[in-house]
């Protein structure tokens, strides 16, 4: 089974060491897909969802997607938000390679929203990223 882009986005974002200073490594990290935060989560950490995930189209094949995935970097803080945030622009933007078992890929920064969840007392910095990568 091959490795899909959001395992990739999770071991590469693993790897930075800015990012993981932040919110944590390994089997502590505190980087989590949608939906999946811990109740009693400590601040600050970050999650990550697929928003779209559209295939080039081609006659003759092509193995070539374009997710757009959400990066949202949540802290009580706003300006510890917007400094995780830009860990996370720093590490993506413009980047080709690797991505965890993901063998190609590049990344493109295109979005970034401010937020505050009143209901949680949270600032989200949300950052959307483009992930052209190949499919096996």
């Amino acid at each position: 089974m091959s490795t899909t882009i959001e395992e990739g986005l999770v071991a590469f974002m693993g790897t930075v060491g800015a990012f993981t200073a932040i919110v944590g490594v390994g089997a502590a990290s505190r980087f989590y897909p949608a939906g999946a935060v811990p109740d009693d989560v400590k601040t600050p950490y970050a999650t990550y969802r697929k928003v779209s995930g559209p295939r080039d189209q081609t006659h003759g094949g092509s193995e070539l997607a374009r997710p757009r995935l959400q990066l949202s970097h949540w802290a009580d803080d706003y300006l510890e938000a917007k400094q995780l945030a830009a860990v996370t622009v720093a590490a993506l933007k413009d980047y080709h390679g690797a991505m965890g078992g993901v063998a190609r890929s590049a990344a493109a920064v295109d979005n970034e929203i401010d937020l505050f969840v009143p209901e949680e007392r949270r600032h989200q910095v949300i950052v959307d990223v483009l992930l052209w990568h190949t499919e096996d």
